[in-house]
């Protein structure tokens, strides 16, 4: 299933799932991640978005991180850094903890889409939430600030 996915073959993904069923076999959270991150592969972010909505809707697999990290990575790629950083809140809401990765990858759209300062709070947020960042975080916010012509705020953060 993962194979086709990663082959921008989505559908054929599915049929893999189809026959899980007919076989009575029970799908993990790692096997919707494939089918998910197939989608954002083949640029079909937003029913990537969709089969994760009704996969919570009905209760039917938690997401884990992984999951997660691969909607905002779909979201950023597509450019809606807003819905990304409104799942993010949501997993807070849920009692999940974003990790580092899921920060850096909305902060590295936001430097990229000029909007350095909401990069810089969603820094901020990290650091409340002792999520530390690392070099991926931190290349991003100088080469964002560097653009900008913030070269100087570079060196206070």
């Amino acid at each position: 299933m993962n194979c086709f996915c990663r082959l921008n073959q989505v559908d054929f993904g599915f049929a893999i799932l189809g026959i899980f069923f007919k076989c009575g076999c029970t799908p993990k959270v790692s096997t919707f991640s494939a089918l998910i991150n197939g989608y954002v592969l083949e640029g079909n972010t937003y029913e990537a978005v969709n089969l994760f909505r009704r996969l919570i809707k009905y209760g039917d697999i938690e997401p884990d991180e992984i999951m997660y990290a691969t909607i905002i990575k779909g979201l950023c790629k597509v450019g809606d850094t807003t819905m990304a950083i409104r799942l993010l809140r949501n997993m807070q809401k849920w009692n999940y903890r974003p990790d580092v990765v899921m920060y850096s990858t909305i902060i590295d759209n936001l430097c990229k889409d000029g909007n350095i300062d909401d990069a810089l709070r969603l820094l901020s947020e990290m650091r409340e939430w002792d999520i530390m960042p690392d070099v991926v975080t931190y290349s991003s916010l100088v080469d964002g600030l560097c653009k900008s012509g913030r070269g100087e705020d570079a060196t206070r953060n």
